[in-house]
């Protein structure tokens, strides 16, 4: 599936930025989060909860669970993949907004999880650049 290609005024057409690095997914969650929070409190149709799950669908539609897969290992990287399905579907326009809400609980878990996994790679980085230095701890 390609992400579709949408053109700014007076410019060249561009394609969606991937979803692919640590930051960028740390961004995606936390959107996700939001949008999940906007279903349980009923403001689908507010017209900045339909943005943030326009912008989360485009997103979602160019994620890449390589990071996951090269530094996580197989079952985090397959909860990813899986995270993406359903963020897919919850975002998605045709959703009725009571699958929505039920689906919400869904996806702000599993964004809350994948938040915690970046983090602990980001500990184990640390650690790793760090190992043997006792100054850096104080």
């Amino acid at each position: 599936m390609t992400a579709r290609r949408w053109k700014r005024p007076g410019g060249k057409a561009t394609a969606p930025k991937a979803v692919e690095s640590a930051a960028e997914w740390h961004a995606v969650l936390a959107l996700a989060q939001s949008c999940a929070d906007d279903a349980d409190r009923g403001a689908v149709e507010t017209e900045d909860a339909s943005v943030r799950r326009a912008t989360l669908s485009n997103r979602m539609n160019t994620a890449s669970t390589g990071l996951f897969d090269r530094r996580a290992g197989a079952a985090i990287a397959d909860v990813a993949k899986a995270f993406v399905r359903v963020a897919r579907a919850f975002a998605r326009r045709e959703t009725p907004d009571a699958l929505r809400r039920e689906m919400a609980p869904m996806v702000a878990d599993g964004a809350a999880f994948l938040d915690l996994q970046l983090h602990k790679m980001a500990t184990a980085d640390f650690e790793r650049a760090h190992h043997g230095r006792p100054e850096v701890y104080g």
